[in-house]
């Protein structure tokens, strides 16, 4: 066992018998045998603050971070800035010592003409995002049809990260950990790229919070208007069921709840802590506030939740499980981001789909004409409906049409893309027929009044 394992066993031995001292002391010497791994002064921090002595706790804060900026992990470096100004809020440097460590690390976004300030919009606290004018915001925005705006979610201004060179002393495999984790930066929506304004911004209002293993942060059913990124720890996603399962993991530097910024609906599931936890909770009003100093903002997260749903929808339908790795990367950038107004028509009866689309807000209604007849109402779609696939695949006129009641974002994929992406993939194409002639017989079925109206749905966590 190596000198710094031992030492890591014996401060974890001091603190379950609270013995903070002596604590403190082995993380102290863990601090200067690795200085690189900012957690011994974080721990160390939490040593002084149970002894009281404040200001050596926000010493122990300010080398941390500093040292989780240089590695590149700058979740936790954001975290441990709010923890020093929960303490103290006027706290000198706390703001700006972030936006310089992170200009120092050779991560730079591609250079873009500045873009105009947005204004405030006067929304009161519990209004949606939703009720922003997205396509307003985003001057790229398009308009397909009436009512209708797409809204460009290309890749092409993704953050590079530039190749590190060895620091004197450090071997080959500290090179690699750096670049790791600097790639991994690179990555994290919201904070790779964010200007030095947007930054401050993001951490003077973020809330830190620490859960104990076993703590439940949400339960499914709550309302949310909070996005979440884990610190350190992990937390488990639960379906309440019954039965109760256990959906998935999510670890350091993962995002989730992001659903909640542009959506009213409830959780539809619970989050649990499975060891002591850490998180960074930033609720609409930050976000709305981060994109008046970074407009891009708004398309990096509407990006990241393209990219979750994607991976919702290739998770659980059949037609897109075969996608894996760079197919299912490239397969995102086939979905456009959607804001229509209410009254628009996505789908005509009697006319082919222009594509598969996503619900993410808001609601639509699904009608079908009969002669002599009012249109009847087959069903009401709302967060996580899917449609569209059944005109698409059966290269059919549309049996319904569906007309959205309020407003809605949604995803879609155009109908040229969708048929491009099933022929190139003779597995997919595989389920096609059978998908096909179970949405005849269901149609059959919902006209004669045998079966409701179901074209699958996504849970938006």
């Amino acid at each position: 066992m190596s000198k710094i394992s031992k030492l890591r066993d014996q401060a974890a031995a001091h603190v379950d018998k609270a013995r903070w001292p002596r604590a403190l002391d082995v993380y102290l010497e863990l601090e200067k045998l690795d200085a690189k791994n900012g957690d011994w002064a974080r721990r160390a921090a939490d040593m002084y603050r149970r002894m009281d002595r404040n200001r050596e706790a926000i010493g122990a804060l300010e080398r941390a971070a500093s040292a989780y900026a240089a590695a590149g992990f700058l979740v936790k470096a954001v975290a441990v800035c709010k923890m020093i100004l929960q303490d103290h809020p006027e706290h000198p440097g706390a703001l700006s010592r972030l936006a310089e460590l992170q200009s120092a690390r050779g991560i730079s976004a591609p250079t873009r003409p500045a873009s105009p300030p947005i204004p405030a919009p006067a929304l009161a606290e519990d209004t949606p995002l939703e009720s922003l004018q997205l396509g307003a915001i985003i001057p790229q925005a398009t308009e397909s049809s009436a009512g209708i705006l797409v809204i460009p979610l290309d890749d092409d201004d993704v953050i590079e990260v530039d190749e590190l060179e060895l620091l004197p002393d450090e071997t080959e495999a500290e090179l690699a950990a750096r670049q790791q984790a600097a790639d991994r930066l690179a990555r994290t929506p919201l904070f790779s790229g964010l200007g030095p304004t947007a930054m401050q911004i993001l951490v003077s209002q973020m809330d830190f919070i620490e859960l104990d293993a076993g703590a439940a942060l949400f339960h499914q059913g709550d309302r949310g208007n909070t996005l979440y990124v884990v610190v350190d720890g992990e937390v488990v996603v639960i379906a309440e069921g019954p039965p109760r399962v256990q959906l998935s993991r999510l670890g350091e530097g993962e995002i989730f709840g992001e659903i909640a910024l542009v959506t009213e609906q409830p959780r539809s599931a619970t989050i649990e802590a499975e060891v002591d936890t850490s998180l960074l909770a930033i609720d609409r009003d930050v976000i709305r506030e981060v994109m008046q100093a970074e407009p891009g903002v708004l398309v990096v997260l509407l990006r990241f939740l393209r990219d979750r749903l994607l991976e919702n929808l290739a998770n659980t339908s059949p037609l897109f499980q075969p996608f894996q790795g760079a197919e299912r990367r490239a397969l995102a950038g086939k979905f456009s981001f959607l804001e229509a107004e209410r009254g628009s028509v996505l789908i005509d009866q009697g006319c082919r789909a222009r594509g598969m689309f996503v619900l993410l807000s808001g609601h639509a209604e699904v009608l079908v004409d009969a002669a002599g007849a009012a249109p009847r109402r087959l069903a009401t779609l709302g967060s996580g409906d899917i449609f569209g696939e059944m005109s698409l695949l059966g290269n059919t006129e549309a049996i319904a049409t569906v007309r959205t009641t309020s407003k809605c974002f949604l995803l879609e994929m155009a109908a040229d893309q969708f048929r491009n992406t099933i022929m190139t993939h003779p597995q997919v194409l595989m389920v096609v027929g059978e998908l096909a002639d179970h949405r005849q017989k269901q149609y059959d079925a919902i006209v004669a009044g045998e079966a409701d109206y179901d074209e699958g749905h996504l849970d938006l966590v």
